[in-house]
């Protein structure tokens, strides 16, 4: 149980690093980028989007072998919860996002304890 449970945190991360590492690759679009071939290439060649898609790919991978461990209407509010706090955790740490910090924390609270009701037996 404990070993899934690792396995699920760990996909949550992978899931929100990929989402971080697109975030990464869209600011650095500059104003050179004016259509849709040049945005393609852009994506095409930036390392921080390709990391992203193989994230997101080993997630996906990995979110599958989980399902077939645990109770669908379990461990999908814990995996959807695990990954809105670890966003924020990264919204606040590596982009300075500080705006309605303390309703996020009030926010991020209310996740645990209900992740905590779930999954209690």
């Amino acid at each position: 149980m404990i070993k899934n449970l690792s396995l699920l945190f760990f996909t949550s991360i992978l899931l929100v690093s990929g989402q971080t590492l697109w975030k990464v690759s869209t600011s650095k679009f500059n104003d050179q980028i004016t259509n849709k071939i040049q945005l393609l290439y852009y994506l095409a060649t930036s390392k921080y989007f390709i990391s992203g898609c193989i994230c997101y790919i080993i997630a996906t991978a990995l979110w599958i072998y989980i399902l077939s461990q645990f109770e669908f209407s379990v461990i999908y509010p814990v995996f959807v919860g695990v990954c809105i706090i670890s966003s924020i955790l990264v919204g606040s740490i590596f982009f300075h996002e500080t705006e309605n910090l303390a309703s996020k924390i009030c926010g991020s609270a209310i996740i645990i304890i209900g992740i905590y009701i779930i999954t209690r037996k």
